[in-house]
């Protein structure tokens, strides 16, 4: 197997490292993050063992065939120092695969960079978005489990992959559609460029986003699709709006939902009752929450008192586990444990029969 190097590595991609394994016959070999992102040293966690973070790119090329640059999370990478890294493994005679889309303009620098070395970058087969001009919504029969976040980064993408694996190891044709564009490097659908773009109305986005949905249910027959809805699903306040929780109701709108996940960060001294906030869901978008994962970030009190700007930091997942098991809720959970991942997998059979 082709031994591929992950540039610049951030907690966002722990879910692509856990598999381990991308494109079929591309082997994760190194992480490394630049320095001053504070990812040096760190332990990341895989299916056959662990992987340490590395901050040397240098030495961990010499290890690699591959290079894949992916998206930043939090900390943006400078261009100058991004365009150093692609121009030393094309020198080195590195295959590319360039995940970057969300910079156009950069993207383009790197594809003519890359395509100027006579080298062609890796891609993959992404499904085919076809442009229909019926104004209607199409009745989709396979159905849905929608993955919901009450805040931004709560673990939706790798309760997403953990879930997709447990139904696949199980023998179901699970689909699943992310909340990223660069997804398919692990077998799943990426959430269609058009839903983030300026230049097409919401209600051209419900209908368009319908019809991609019904697209894959025609052509790749799924038993059940998984889906992963970006942002949060509802304003915190008028400084942390969440962008309104506007996309979240663009899919409801163009999906029915009959499972739905709901991830939140642990807040420090809650009864995690989440009572009225499933009201709060099932009165704006119309289904019901099943069930919450409680994902190990807490809230940063001191950037509310900085800038009111909430920001979070990590905890340890058997602390958030330790919590949960004293309040002894079946609603509330934390769902990346094995036990539970089985137990709500079951949940999810025993609903959708």
């Amino acid at each position: 197997m082709e031994k591929v190097l992950v540039y610049p590595y951030n907690k966002s991609y722990q879910p692509y490292v856990w598999i381990e394994e991308i494109d079929g016959n591309k082997m994760i070999q190194s992480l490394v993050s630049p320095n001053g992102w504070g990812m040096e040293g760190k332990e990341v966690k895989s299916v056959r063992g662990k992987y340490i973070v590395s901050s040397n790119f240098s030495y961990e090329l010499e290890r690699c065939s591959v290079v894949w640059f992916v998206e930043d999370d939090n900390l943006p990478l400078p261009d100058g120092l991004l365009i150093s890294k692609v121009k030393e493994a094309i020198e080195s005679e590195k295959d590319i695969i360039y995940t970057r889309y969300k910079d156009k303009q950069l993207y383009d620098n790197v594809m003519n960079m890359i395509l100027n070395s006579n080298k062609q970058p890796i891609n993959w087969n992404k499904v085919e978005v076809k442009e229909n001009f019926n104004d209607f919504c199409y009745n989709i029969k396979v159905p849905i489990v929608a993955i919901l976040g009450l805040e931004e980064g709560v673990q939706k993408f790798d309760v997403q992959v953990a879930l997709w694996r447990k139904f696949q190891e199980w023998g179901y044709h699970a689909e699943a559609i992310s909340t990223r564009l660069d997804s398919e490097v692990i077998g799943i659908n990426s959430i269609p460029q058009f839903m983030f773009d300026n230049g097409m109305s919401e209600s051209e986005k419900i209908i368009q986003y319908n019809h991609y949905v019904k697209q894959i249910e025609l052509t790749k027959k799924p038993d059940l699709f998984i889906i992963g809805v970006p942002g949060s699903v509802m304003p915190f306040d008028k400084v942390n709006h969440n962008n309104f929780g506007i996309m979240s109701f663009l899919i409801s709108m163009a999906v029915p939902v009959d499972y739905a996940i709901l991830c939140s960060p642990f807040y420090a001294g809650s009864d995690f009752d989440y009572t009225d906030i499933k009201k709060d869901i099932f009165n704006k978008y119309g289904f019901e929450v099943d069930i919450c994962h409680i994902a190990p970030v807490t809230l940063d009190l001191r950037s509310i008192f900085e800038d009111n700007k909430r920001r979070f930091f990590s905890l340890l997942d058997e602390y958030v586990q330790k919590e949960l098991s004293k309040v002894g809720k079946n609603d509330v959970a934390f769902l990346l444990n094995p036990g539970n991942l089985e137990k709500v997998a079951n949940q999810i059979i025993d609903t959708l029969s």
